[in-house]
C-alpha cells in the first residue's frame, strides 16, 4: 500500500513554499536561481536554496538532492537552525516521493524538532499539516489526527479561522477513516461554516466530498452521498488544481451510481475517472476504479470486462512484491537463528547429562572402594558385585558418549543444510527483486509512451476544437438549434461547418475517411477549403460549393485521374433568410426535415467528395425547399445509422433514426439533442462505439 500511495505526494498542497503557475511564482523561481550564482553564503542564500529544493522536489523537473545537501552543509557551518530544519523537510518530501518512507519519516521528525527550536511557527504549521497527510497515507490515522490537531491549534492562534478551516477539513477526513463519524461530521461542518463565509470553492469541494464519504460509510445512504459528491464535483471543476481529489470524486460518483443501480452512469463516471487516473499515474485510484468496474460489469453480466478489470486490479499489487520477498527472507533468517539457538540448548543439555553421569560414576567408584575397604575380608561376594556394577556403568557411559557424539555430528549437518537453504533463498530473493525491478521499469516505459501518445492526441483534439465553430455562434444565427458530436476516439473524422454571410447561412455536416488521426487530418482539409470557397471565393450555390470542394480535395490528395477511397461524405445547406428558401446538396448524405410530425428525407448524390475521378465525376445536385411555415431540419453522419446495439446486435439504421426524430420533433432543439444522445447510449449498451457520430438540427 505504501508504494501505491507514494504517487500522491506529487500533488501536496500543504507547503506554502510549493510553486504555482502564477507569474509571481515564476519570477520568484528565477530570482532564486540567479541568487545561487552570487558568491555570498549567508542565511538569505540558504533560504533561496531551500525554496528551489522544494520547487524541484514537487515538480520533478530537476534533481533536488545536491541542493538539499548544500543547504545542510551551509546551515551546519553557520549554525542556522531554521535553514537546517527546512532542508530536512525538503529531504523528507524527496524521500516520500521516491517511496523511501522510513527515511521520510525520520527527516520529518528531525525537521519538526529543529523548526520548534527555531520557533518558526509559519513553516512549523505547514510541516505539521504535511506530516499529518504523510501519516494518513501510511494508514496511521491516530498520528495523523494528533499532529493535524496541533497544526490547527497553532494556525488558529496565529492566523485565525480562515487558515485553520483547511486543518478542520482534513480532520474530518481522518476521523471518517477511523469510523469516528461524529467527530468527522463535527470538524467537517466547522470547516464548512468558515469556508462558506470566505466563498472558498476549493475548500468547499473537499468539505462536500467529506460529507459524501460520511453519508455513505456511516449511513449507507448512496442517494445522499451522491448528492454531496455532485456538489463537490462542481467545485472541483471550478478549481482544477485538486486533480487527485477531482478524479477520486468522479470515481466515487460512479460507485454511488452502481449502488443505486444506475449502471450506464456508473460506467460513464468510472471510465472517465480511470482515463484521468492513468494520465496522472494515480495507481491507488486506478486500483480502486478497477475493483468498482469489476463489480459493475459482473453485476451487468459482462463477464469478459469484469475479468479484465479484476485482473488489472490484482496486477497493481505487484508493486509490493519486493517488500513481501524481503519480509519472507527476514522470516526465514529468524527461523534459522531460532533453530540454531535450540540446537545449542540441546547440546548444553547433553553436556550436562555427561557431567552428571561422570559425577555419578565417581561417586560409585568412591563408594565401592569404601565398601571394599571395610568389607574386603567379610564380604567377598559384595566386592565382586560392586566391581561388576562398575564395569556396567562404564559400558553405559561409553554408549552414551557415542550417542552424544553422533547427535553432535547430526546437529552440525543440519546447521550446514540450513546454511545452504538460507543462501539459496537469499539468491532466489535477489533474482526475484531484479526481475520485479525490470518489470516495473518496462511498465513505467509503456505508461510513459502511452501518456505521450495520449497527450499528443489531446493536443490535436484541442486544435480541432479550436478549428470548429462554437455552438454558441450557431445559436446566434439559429437560436433553436443544436450540434451533437461524439467522436469514437480522442480526435474525430466527423466535423461540422458554419458561417453567415449577410442574409445567408451556410451549414455543413461532413464525415471524413477513417476515424481518429486520419479522419482528423481530412477534417482540417475540408475546413480549409470550405473557408476558401465560401468566405473568399463567395460561392453561394450548394451544389457548386461541393463541386469546388471535390476539385480541391482531388488536387490535395493527387487523385484527379483515378478513383480514390480517401474522401468525405458531406451534407451542405444554404439558408436564404430573405427568400425563406433552403438549398441542399449531398455527397452520400441526406437531409431530413419536418413541417408537422412526419419526417421527410431528401437524398444526396451517390458519390463521395474526392472519391470519384475528375473524368467520371458528374457534379452534385441541388435541392430547394421553402420554409414559409415552421420547419425542422436535421443532418447526420453515417456513424449514427451504423452503430451496433440493441438486444439482437443490429445497426441502429435509418428507419429507427427517422422514428426517433419523429417522436421528439415537437420538443425544443436542445431537448431533442438530449433525447438523441440518451437513445443512442441506451442502444449501444455494452457495445463499443462503431464510428464517429454527429447530428445537427435547427428550426426555421
Amino acid at each position: 500500500m505504501q508504494v501505491l500511495l507514494a504517487s500522491l505526494l506529487g500533488i501536496l498542497v500543504f507547503l506554502s513554499t510549493a510553486p504555482s503557475a502564477s507569474g509571481q511564482d515564476l519570477e520568484r523561481i528565477q530570482e532564486a536561481e540567479e541568487w545561487l550564482k552570487k558568491p555570498q553564503r549567508d542565511s538569505v542564500y540558504i533560504d533561496k536554496v531551500n525554496y528551489l529544493c522544494n520547487v524541484y522536489a514537487l515538480s520533478g523537473k530537476n534533481d533536488p538532492l545536491p541542493l538539499i545537501h548544500q543547504a545542510l552543509r551551509l546551515s551546519d557551518s553557520l549554525g542556522y537552525v531554521r535553514g537546517r530544519g527546512m532542508a530536512h523537510m525538503n529531504l523528507a518530501i524527496y524521500n516520500d516521493i521516491r517511496g523511501e518512507y522510513h527515511s521520510a519519516l525520520e527527516n520529518y521528525l528531525i525537521s519538526l524538532k529543529l523548526l520548534k527550536k527555531a520557533r518558526d511557527e509559519d513553516n512549523l504549521a505547514h510541516l505539521l499539516q504535511n506530516l499529518g497527510y504523510f501519516y494518513s497515507l501510511q494508514g496511521n490515522y491516530k498520528k495523523a489526527i494528533e499532529v493535524t490537531k496541533e497544526a490547527a491549534d497553532l494556525i488558529y492562534k496565529n492566523w485565525g479561522e480562515k487558515r485553520a478551516s483547511y486543518c478542520w477539513s482534513n480532520l474530518g477526513h481522518y476521523y471518517a477513516q477511523t469510523t469516528d463519524y461524529d467527530s468527522a461530521l463535527y470538524f467537517t461542518l466547522r470547516a464548512y461554516e468558515q469556508l462558506k463565509v470566505e466563498k472558498d470553492t476549493a475548500g468547499l469541494a473537499d468539505v462536500f466530498f467529506n460529507l459524501a464519504n460520511i453519508s455513505w460509510k456511516a449511513d449507507k445512504n448512496p442517494k445522499k452521498a451522491l448528492n454531496y459528491a455532485m456538489q463537490a464535483l462542481e467545485f472541483y471543476i471550478a478549481n482544477p488544481i485538486e486533480v487527485e481529489t477531482y478524479i477520486d470524486c468522479k470515481s466515487f460518483i460512479g460507485e454511488m451510481h452502481l449502488r443505486l443501480g444506475n449502471y450506464a452512469m456508473a460506467e460513464y463516471y468510472l471510465k472517465e475517472s480511470l482515463v484521468q487516473a492513468r494520465q496522472h499515474r494515480l495507481r491507488y485510484l486506478m486500483k480502486n476504479i478497477y475493483r468498482s468496474q469489476a463489480e459493475l460489469y459482473a453485476t451487468m453480466g459482462v463477464w469478459q470486462k469484469a475479468y479484465e478489470s479484476h485482473s488489472r486490479f490484482f496486477q497493481l499489487h505487484d508493486s509490493i512484491y519486493n517488500e513481501q520477498s524481503t519480509n519472507r527472507v527476514e522470516q526465514l533468517k529468524a527461523e534459522y537463528e531460532l533453530e540454531s539457538r535450540e540446537a545449542k540448548i540441546e547440546l548444553l543439555k547433553q553436556s550436562k547429562i555427561i557431567q552428571d553421569d561422570e559425577l555419578e560414576r565417581q561417586m560409585i567408584i568412591r563408594n565401592s572402594f569404601m565398601a571394599l575397604f571395610g568389607l574386603f575380608l567379610l564380604v567377598a561376594g559384595v566386592l565382586y558385585k560392586n566391581n561388576r556394577s562398575k564395569q556396567q556403568a562404564n559400558q553405559l557411559l561409553t554408549r552414551q558418549k557415542h550417542q552424544i557424539e553422533e547427535q553432535n555430528r547430526e546437529i552440525i549437518k543440519q546447521n550446514e543444510l540450513l546454511e545452504e537453504q538460507k543462501k539459496e533463498l537469499l539468491s532466489q530473493a535477489s533474482y526475484l527483486n531484479q526481475a520485479s525491478s525490470q518489470i516495473s521499469r518496462q511498465q513505467e516505459a509503456i505508461e510513459q509512451k502511452t501518456s505521450h501518445i495520449t497527450s499528443s492526441l489531446e493536443y490535436a483534439r484541442r486544435i480541432q476544437d479550436a478549428m470548429l465553430p462554437q455552438p454558441a455562434e450557431l445559436k446566434v444565427a439559429l437560436p433553436d438549434s443544436f450540434i451533437w458530436l461524439k467522436p469514437k476516439e480522442i480526435v474525430s473524422g466527423d466535423f461540422y461547418w458554419f458561417a453567415q454571410v449577410r442574409d445567408k447561412i451556410f451549414l455543413a455536416a461532413l464525415d471524413c475517411t477513417g476515424q481518429g488521426v486520419p479522419g482528423a487530418f481530412m477534417s482540417l482539409i475540408g475546413d480549409l477549403y470550405l473557408n476558401q470557397i465560401i468566405l473568399q471565393e463567395e460561392v453561394q450555390q450548394a451544389d457548386q460549393i461541393l463541386n469546388r470542394l471535390n476539385e480541391h480535395v482531388h488536387r490535395s490528395l493527387n487523385t484527379e485521374s483515378a478513383y480514390s477511397q480517401d474522401g468525405m461524405e458531406a451534407a451542405l445547406c444554404v439558408i436564404d433568410l430573405q427568400l425563406r428558401e433552403l438549398q441542399f446538396a449531398g455527397a452520400r448524405s441526406s437531409l431530413y426535415y419536418s413541417k408537422g410530425e412526419a419526417i421527410e428525407k431528401v437524398k444526396g448524390d451517390r458519390q463521395y467528395v474526392g472519391g470519384t475521378s475528375s473524368k467520371a465525376f458528374s457534379g452534385f445536385t441541388v435541392h430547394r425547399l421553402s420554409f414559409l411555415e415552421a420547419t425542422s431540419f436535421y443532418l447526420c453522419t453515417d456513424g449514427v445509422r451504423d452503430q451496433f446495439g440493441g438486444k439482437t446486435d443490429k445497426k441502429f439504421g435509418e428507419r429507427r433514426f427517422m422514428d426517433l426524430l419523429k417522436a421528439h420533433v415537437h420538443l425544443p432543439m436542445e431537448q431533442q439533442k438530449e433525447k438523441i444522445r440518451q437513445s443512442l447510449q441506451d442502444w449501444m449498451q455494452q457495445h463499443e462505439q462503431t464510428d464517429d457520430m454527429m447530428v445537427m438540427g435547427w428550426r426555421l
